[in-house]
């Protein structure tokens, strides 16, 4: 877009002053302050050594992310100065939002509390929801029809992950030739591989994203203009990807107010089947397991741990389906920690069972609160 600064026209000191390590519960070394400009450069770092065994030693990275100016991921939000440069500099007259529930209606609340966009088009399929988020004051016009989206400069996609890529399809046929596309799925290797598909004959120049800042409330009356502050936004760029509009969408959730990373979307899936998808089974597993006649004595124990089953179930059984095998290992890493804690109990062995849960205290204290 006209006026906009592209990232690679950046000081590399700005650059440099992107780069950050993985957050402090992945245990990973910091990547270097000093650029690097090659892939064989950015492979010998001890950073990317410690993913590879935090990931498994994997060769499938792709190289077009591991090569990008940034390395693999980058936090825009911690360094005060570009977050001031890019939050001005970052602008987009007509933004369209497709699907305006809670995500879609809070993403319009901050566009308009920062004034990042002129216009905010928010589509969907009811005209009583659509009229509820324009009251709420997060889309300044609605429309029914997918058509309407043909004026916007950004289209975010927040819907559930079943739709989406049909979503992008509609959404392509009728976009200018070169607006930025992304969306706000819970799962990515589907999504982005289903619009990869047609690259060569697409219109937009899409990058998935994923902010991890849900909620078990739902609709425009839940949104909060200020729910992404503080959060993380997942980037995921496919191989083919130009780094300019990875960047792009980068910054759109950096102003926003996110820490923004970049990573692949198999690895996004493999990551959130761990920190996600497998504790929702987990806290609906909880929740079943309570006999009713039991509720009256529940407390913030219980209820704390069940928050996230009161999630949508449709919504839920397409992010769980979607991202089934990652989902599956994770289940059965838990399976294995909760035999270790029933072995241990049945055998009245309270040292070891003193050991186990100080593990998992240590790990949980590592995320705060």
């Amino acid at each position: 877009m006209a006026g906009r600064q592209r990232a690679g026209s950046r000081p590399a000191s700005e650059s440099q002053a992107r780069r950050r390590s993985m957050p402090a519960e992945a245990a990973m070394p910091s990547l270097s302050s000093r650029p690097t400009s090659t892939a064989s450069g950015i492979l010998r770092h001890p950073g990317i050594n410690a993913l590879r065994a935090f990931f498994g030693r994997r060769s499938a990275w792709p190289l077009d992310v591991l090569t990008h100016p940034r390395g693999i991921w980058y936090n825009a939000v911690a360094t005060p100065s570009f977050a001031a440069a890019m939050t001005t500099r970052a602008h987009w007259p007509v933004v369209a939002i497709v699907g305006v529930g809670m995500i879609g209606g809070s993403i319009g609340k901050a566009l308009r509390a920062r004034r990042l966009a002129g216009r905010i088009i928010g589509v969907g399929r009811s005209e009583a929801s659509l009229a509820a988020a324009k009251q709420a004051g997060c889309i300044t016009e609605a429309a029914v029809d997918v058509a309407a989206v043909a004026a916007a400069d950004l289209v975010v996609v927040a819907a559930g992950v079943a739709t989406i890529p049909t979503l992008l399809d509609a959404v392509d046929a009728v976009i200018r030739p070169g607006t930025l596309v992304t969306d706000a799925g819970s799962t990515k290797v589907s999504i982005v591989a289903g619009w990869e598909r047609r690259r060569r004959s697409r219109r937009g120049r899409f990058v998935g994203s994923h902010p991890i800042a849900g909620s078990h409330r739902r609709g425009p009356a839940a949104a909060d203009g200020e729910l992404f502050v503080g959060r993380v936004t997942v980037v995921t760029p496919a191989t083919a990807t130009p780094h300019r509009d990875a960047d792009e969408v980068g910054e759109l959730w950096s102003a926003l107010g996110s820490t923004v990373f970049m990573m692949p979307p198999r690895e996004h899936d493999r990551i959130l089947s761990a920190t996600s998808h497998a504790p929702h089974l987990i806290a609906a597993a909880v929740a079943a397991a309570t006999p009713p006649a039991t509720r009256t004595f529940t407390a913030g124990g219980w209820r704390d741990t069940t928050r996230i089953a009161a999630g949508d179930p449709e919504l839920w059984a397409d992010i769980l389906l979607d991202n089934a095998g990652n989902v599956g290992t994770a289940m059965r890493r838990f399976a294995v920690e909760v035999e270790k804690l029933l072995t241990v109990i049945e055998a009245g062995d309270r040292r070891r069972l003193v050991a186990l849960l100080s593990r998992a205290k240590d790990h949980r204290d590592a995320v705060g609160s």
